[in-house]
């Protein structure tokens, strides 16, 4: 799923972030919706899900996670993944490299 995103990913200058505003329920429409709560997050390169940037970073879901050329073939890429995804995206990589190798 990332290998054949790949280019997307490396043509991108930075990991866009997202705000998110969480609005108090109101039963008019008419009156302005007090803000509870706004934060920021990143969406995960892999599967979508929300990361959460006002957490602490032992708290967060995930991250920005730098590959290095050696590893991708095609230059430094920076992914925003979650913990679940990172292992499955380590691995594609990985399958990509052995393929690459057996093919030459």
């Amino acid at each position: 799923m990332i290998v054949e995103q790949i280019n997307k990913f490396k043509n991108r200058d930075k990991i866009p972030k997202y705000t998110r505003e969480i609005k108090e329920e109101t039963k008019s429409n008419v009156l302005k919706a007090k803000v509870l709560e706004r934060y920021q997050y990143l969406k995960c390169d892999y599967c979508g899900d929300e990361i959460r940037l006002d957490l602490k970073q032992e708290d967060r879901k995930g991250g920005i996670v730098p590959f290095p050329h050696s590893f991708t073939k095609c230059g430094k890429i920076e992914l925003a993944l979650c913990c679940k995804c990172l292992k499955a995206v380590i691995k594609e990589f990985e399958e990509k490299n052995k393929n690459e190798a057996n093919n030459d």
